[in-house]
């Protein structure tokens, strides 16, 4: 029912390399408030995150049986402290995702004015069979 947002990424070595062992990829909204300490008491880990909102989902409709595929819009937006660690990581899951849909929207890169972390936002599509 979902596209598969997690497990694609979590499918680079690239992706692993910038996001964690295991990334920080959350549904929109349940990204942590504050990162989590280091093992050991140490300061919070900083590395970058990605959020991703399923934003549109319309099925592939047609006159002789219901729709057998949906074509599912996704927002994914990628988080960082710096602007230069925000594009790497933005490039690193273009690049990913790419391996199985399309990029469709390229938002370019901003600034959040309460948490000063830099954002680059971009839109995928998917079609998606529906399962029987």
């Amino acid at each position: 029912m979902f596209p598969p947002i997690f497990t694609t990424l979590q499918d680079s070595a690239q992706v692993r390399a910038i996001f964690g062992a295991r990334p920080r990829v959350y549904r929109h909204g349940e990204a942590p408030q504050l990162p989590p300490p280091k093992a050991g008491g140490g300061p919070p880990d900083v590395k970058p995150y990605a959020t991703w909102l399923l934003v549109s989902g319309i099925p592939e409709n047609n006159l002789s049986s219901t729709p057998s595929h949906d074509r599912q819009g996704v927002q994914i937006d990628v988080w960082a402290r710096g602007d230069a660690e925000c594009v790497s990581a933005a490039q690193a899951v273009r690049d990913q995702m790419e391996t199985v849909t399309h990029m469709t929207a390229l938002r370019g890169l901003t600034r959040d004015v309460d948490t000063r972390l830099y954002r680059i936002s971009m839109d995928f599509d998917f079609w998606l069979a529906r399962e029987a």
